[in-house]
């Protein structure tokens, strides 16, 4: 099994090329790089991640896949015909001399057309292209996890299995290369116990049948979930709290979109009240997450009350200028005192400032009613301009009633040299409606539309509790703002026929958007038993496309409500304060709605009795938040802290067992000739919004070493994730990538920045590329010099005291020993696939060689001890059948950590290929059926060399004396002996080597 090779034919001629692919998965890399540089006015070449995949060749990766150019297209041209971004990035990479995988179908068997015109198009290019590159196709990447619909959609499971025996065929017979699919399932978490498919359910057992090339999708790695996180606070004192972005993160942090928020509140003392704000931190050694006390003022009144921006609040400067432009503020107010009185806390480009909203028309009579804080005169269109990939301006919109018992509206607006202003020329007058609260948002706009976001895609919402309704949205390219319905009427029903909800609050959606875009929002409620949110797809004032769910779960009362984004779901999910506790949904609210119902859960370890919009309590490029919970203890924030001080044991445990089964259930059960690879994803793909966290180094390179140990030949590596999802920080400190496409937090500074970095370093080990050079592992794996050693060679053992005891059953230590035929080095590659430290005695002997006769080199992992050992017990006289020795070379695993690899050589110390001061014995045919015994013998024991039948009785002794410096020869006649199987034994009294011997006349 070990050491088998890959072939396949060279497209266009009859040559067939063996070679080991390492293969670095490029998707969608360059394209998505493409277009964040160009949003940020940075030049860049046609093809940014060649640069990337040179760096990965001079590693030693050979391969990379290139498909997304190909599925992104609704039909793809045939090839040669108009622009071809797919063939000038897999020329590219050819022209390096790195071979390619290709592919471009859609995982979709209603897609026929689009999937035959890749399988044309890539015949053709294959065809077209033969020979032209130092780089060759080697094969056909076909379909993202096939496995999973198959699971999902069982009634059509046949179905998928049809549409990848179909295209595997046909790419092997038409275009004559191997062909790959992503297969990820392999079993079932069931109560928190990993229970794997049976050998008639697996459909990795299914699939692999189909397949040339298995690749197994299961992303193992280290965990790296969020906890809820509850500060400790005295909250007696607390009149107002909640978070939004009120200070920038320092460079390079705010070029993300989703800058960090921080906690403000405003706090009653004894000589009145004050403001103050927290920020999110983690210790100088990240093992403890705080709120940190950065900014605090006192008040010169006790407001009544507040509005704020929340998550949606940004940093919009100018990157390439460094300038910053945070959009979040909080308004303060005393509703019995005059309009002046409202003050407004924002950053002023240098620091935190407290500064009053600018008077107007009535302001020393009029009394403030209700605020909101939004942004206004959003301009996307300017994508090259300074680096700025949107601009927007702080918007305050207050409601004011005079002396007379009016209503009015004002608008304020950020000055470009500081404070505020109005933002419009006459206050909006209000009849016959005063509303109860005011919600911004960007509600309004066509989706399908190329410039679906501008300035009037947002604006405020003026509600009352029985729903009725009016929105002020800007005047497009004027500097005012218009109430809509005009006249003084209002909309009704803004949530049908349901009214006085529980809660009202804002979520989001991102759908197909870019990841630095605005967000689409709903304006939401819960009632009693039903959510229900709303927005106008189609731009216009009115909100009539109602969503209405019911809302299911153990409890019998909502007391409040509001929505949060955590990690690993693909947009917000409802938080709600229960007579039962703090209860969440079960999935997305977007999700929720294809359900049509939201189903509540417990949140485990959280309390509250108040609840506020969420917070982005780190820096990520997605605007995942954490739910925020006030009680009399503290300040609970939901989802919030990462910890990463565990393995995900689930994915580790069925890591191993995968290749086993695919290529034991799979590969055997066909007669092409395939091969297995292991795709290495660092975790966090959910939102994309995770900051990466990747195994050790010792863990990495058990990633990537296991495959080999269990007999697959290939390496595959998603490059979405490590290339886009890491800091990427090369030697000299500079980025791979610039930093708007890193993940930030705490790995960003813990030591698990460069993923890429660690990926190439653990291949450049088994490659022979490391500084210092090596053994290339990966290579002996095909080298017809090397032999795999069996069990009788090498083989696991327990040592003790008294000496070592062969365990060929324990497969504690797998391993993979490979030694050369002309000069006796010897290769081992070891894996611990327990989540334990190897106990104490755990070792891999070598009988008949001695730890005198080689130097043990580690090249990555763990590094053994190694000695020579006498057999535990004594040895019958039956010993020879099994080819065991009284004596070995152990290599003592004791304390090698868990789910990590060894990676050894032994290089022997003698010449002439076996050891000079070793004892052994070999067995030599030749013409004519003589056979020769060459052996050598040390120590000062008299050795005998004797001839054994069958049933063990000695039947001649060939030669008897003690050591000596040189080679022996001796040959046996077939004339002198009966044919059949005879036992040649070298013995002495501290070693027995037995090897077999056939006769023939």
């Amino acid at each position: 099994m070990h050491g088998v090779n890959f072939s396949y034919t060279r497209p266009g001629t009859f040559e067939i090329v063996t070679m080991f692919p390492v293969v670095w998965d490029v998707r969608g890399t360059g394209l998505v790089y493409c277009d964040y540089l160009d949003a940020y006015s940075i030049p860049h070449p046609e093809d940014p991640v060649l640069s990337l995949l040179v760096e990965a060749q001079q590693s030693g990766f050979n391969t990379a896949i290139v498909r997304s150019e190909l599925s992104r297209l609704a039909v793809p041209d045939p090839y040669g015909t108009g622009n071809d971004l797919f063939a000038e990035t897999a020329n590219a990479i050819r022209e390096t001399g790195m071979n390619v995988i290709v592919g471009g179908f859609w995982t979709n068997f209603w897609k026929v057309e689009h999937n035959d015109a890749v399988l044309e198009y890539l015949y053709e290019y294959v065809r077209q292209t033969a020979l032209m590159y130092d780089g060759d196709v080697i094969g056909i990447f076909g379909f993202d996890e096939p496995a999973v619909k198959f699971l999902e959609n069982p009634d059509d499971g046949y179905r998928w299995l049809g549409m990848v025996d179909d295209y595997s065929t046909q790419c092997r017979e038409r275009i004559g290369l191997p062909f790959t699919s992503f297969i990820s399932k392999h079993g079932d978490n069931v109560s928190g116990i990993w229970v794997p498919y049976s050998d008639t359910t697996s459909v990795l057992n299914r699939f692999s049948r189909f397949l040339d090339m298995v690749t197994l999708n299961m992303y193992p790695v280290k965990n790296n979930n969020r906890r809820t996180r509850t500060f400790e606070m005295s909250t007696d004192s607390i009149l107002f709290c909640g978070a939004t972005n009120l200070l920038p993160s320092p460079s390079p942090y705010y070029e993300v979109f989703c800058d960090q928020d921080e906690f403000y509140t405003i706090n009653s003392t004894d000589g009145g009240c004050s403001f103050r704000v927290y920020e999110f931190i983690w210790s100088h050694d990240f093992e403890d997450f705080e709120l940190k006390l950065s900014w605090e003022i006192d008040l010169p009144f006790v407001p009544t009350d507040i509005a704020a921006s929340d998550f949606r609040a940004s940093d919009t400067g100018a990157r390439a200028g460094g300038n910053h432009n945070v959009n979040g503020a909080v308004v303060l107010w005393d509703s019995l005192s005059n309009a002046g009185g409202a003050m407004v806390v924002y950053f002023d480009g240098t620091d935190l400032v407290l500064s009053p909203l600018p008077g107007f028309q009535c302001s020393g009579i009029a009394k403030p009613l209700a605020f909101c804080v939004g942004e206004t005169g959003y301009r996307w269109n300017e994508r090259i301009f300074d680096g700025v990939i949107g601009r927007s301006n702080t918007a305050i919109l207050g409601v004011y009633v005079d002396g007379n018992s009016e209503v009015f509206v004002n608008v304020f607006s950020r000055r470009e040299w500081g404070g505020f202003q109005l933002d419009i020329r006459n206050p909006l007058q209000i009849s016959d409606f005063t509303p109860d609260r005011v919600i911004w948002g960007r509600f309004w706009g066509d989706l399908d539309s190329e410039n679906w976001l501008n300035n009037n895609d947002c604006g405020f919402i003026l509600l009352k509790e029985n729903g009725h309704y009016i929105t002020a949205r800007p005047v497009s390219g004027e500097k005012n703002w218009i109430l809509i319905p005009e006249g003084g009427t209002y909309y009704e029903t803004l949530f049908g026929t349901n009214y006085e909800p529980v809660s009202i609050f804002i979520t989001r959606e991102y759908s197909s958007e870019l990841q630095w875009s605005a967000g689409i929002d709903f304006i939401s409620a819960v009632f009693e038993d039903r959510f229900i949110r709303t927005r106008s797809s189609e731009g216009a004032a009115s909100f009539d496309s109602l969503t209405d769910l019911e809302i299911l779960g153990d409890y019998t009362e909502i007391i409040a409500a509001s929505a949060y984004h955590p990690d690993k779901r693909y947009g917000d999910v409802l938080l709600c304060i229960t007579d039962a506790g703090i209860l969440e949904s079960s999935s997305s609210i977007q999700s929720a709605e294809r359900a049509e119902f939201i189903e509540l859960q417990e949140v485990h370890y959280a309390s509250g009795q108040e609840i506020y919009s969420g917070a982005r309590v780190l820096n990520t490029r997605r605007p995942i938040r954490a739910g925020i919970l006030l009680d009399s203890s503290g300040i609970c924030f939901t989802a919030s802290e990462l910890y990463w001080d565990y393995y995900d044991i689930m994915r580790f445990d069925v890591y191993s067992m995968c290749f086993e089964t695919a290529m034991d259930n799979g590969v055997r059960t066909t007669d092409i000739d395939n091969c297995v690879f292991a795709n290495i994803q660092s975790y966090g793909r959910h939102a994309f919004g995770l900051p990466s966290y990747c195994a050790s180094q010792d863990t990495m390179l058990y990633m990537v070493t296991v495959p080999l140990i269990k007999g697959c030949r290939g390496l595959v590596f998603y490059a979405m994730d490590l290339a886009l999802k890491s800091g990427n920080l090369k030697s000299d400190g500079s980025l791979r990538y610039p930093n708007l496409l890193q993940n930030w937090g705490p790995s960003r500074d813990h030591g698990n920045i460069d993923l890429v970095g660690r990926i190439h370093k653990s291949i450049a080990i088994l490659t022979g590329n490391q500084p210092g050079g090596g053994p290339n592992f990966l290579e002996i794996l095909v080298n017809e010099r090397y032999g795999a050693l069996s069990d009788e060679i090498a083989v696991n053992c327990e040592l003790e005291a008294e000496g070592y005891l062969p365990q060929p059953q324990n497969s504690t230590l797998n391993f993979l020993a490979l030694e050369k035929s002309d000069d006796g080095r010897i290769l081992i590659l070891v894996s611990n696939d327990s989540h334990y430290p190897v106990s104490a005695g755990q070792a891999i002997c070598l009988p008949g060689r001695f730890a005198e006769d080689y130097l043990i080199h580690t090249y990555g992992g763990f590094s053994p001890i190694s000695e020579t050992v006498m057999r535990r017990g004594a040895v019958s006289s039956m010993a020879f059948n099994n080819n065991q020795s009284n004596i070995g070379l152990v290599l003592d695993m004791s304390g090698m950590p868990a789910v990590s690899v060894s990676l050894l050589e032994l290089e022997p110390t003698f010449e002439g290929g076996h050891p000079g001061g070793s004892t052994f014995l070999e067995v030599q045919f030749s013409g004519g059926g003589s056979v020769n015994l060459r052996f050598k013998v040390t120590g000062i024991d008299r050795s005998t060399l004797s001839l054994y039948d069958l049933a063990g009785r000695r039947i001649e002794t060939i030669w008897t004396g003690a050591s000596f410096p040189d080679v022996m020869e001796i040959a046996l006649s077939p004339v002198q002996r009966p044919s059949g199987l005879y036992f040649a034994v070298l013995e002495s009294q501290h070693y027995f080597i037995s090897r077999k011997v056939m006769m023939f006349p």
